[in-house]
């Protein structure tokens, strides 16, 4: 995570020297890398294929501050990438997500938020998918909804995601069938 974060500032310092817009895409991709690893390679790596970022409406009218990169500033992105995908690295996220899923009792009688049923909620799509995706991993008897806009909501089954519509997962809330829902804001 040091390694990214420190190779993110890198970059926007680099960046910053020949692009004005260098502070928004700084916070931006510190934000991201600080919302998940997912978040935050899928965000390097969209950086160097030159392709939009997902939930980021602000970019929307301004000059591609990413056209041109030089060597340098790729070799940062380069190496968020590869920091964020390294086997060893685990999002610590992830991990008291699993806590309170799974651990943490609350209540009378005392059940755990899995038991219960919870929403938990990520501003980032990227994000939000990888969560779910991983609890389904641990959950594979159970259902994990993703509900997110632009035709995004859908559901795990293990490592199986099938697209559905928001209001199915609703409805599926309500009747009780589902009780893990990761969304965005």
């Amino acid at each position: 995570f040091n390694l990214a974060y420190e190779a993110a500032e890198e970059f926007t310092k680099l960046l910053g020297v020949r692009n004005k817009a260098a502070g928004f895409i700084k916070n931006m991709l510190l934000q991201r890398i600080c919302s998940s690893f997912a978040a935050g390679m899928s965000t390097a790596q969209k950086m160097l294929d030159n392709r939009p970022i997902e939930d980021e409406g602000d970019l929307e009218g301004l000059e591609n501050p990413l056209d041109g990169l030089s060597e340098q500033e790729a070799a940062c992105l380069h190496t968020i990438v590869e920091e964020l995908s390294r086997p060893e690295a685990r999002d610590p996220k992830l991990g008291a997500v699993n806590y309170f899923l799974d651990t943490y009792r609350t209540g009378a009688p005392a059940k755990t938020w899995s038991e219960h049923g919870c929403i938990i909620f990520s501003q980032y799509y990227d994000t939000a998918k990888w969560v779910a995706s991983e609890i389904a991993k641990t959950k594979p008897d159970e259902v994990v909804a993703v509900y997110a806009g632009s035709g995004k909501s859908g559901l795990f089954r293990g490592s199986e995601f099938s697209t559905v519509e928001r209001e199915y997962i609703k409805d599926a809330v309500k009747r009780h069938e589902i009780k893990l829902v990761v969304a965005t804001d």
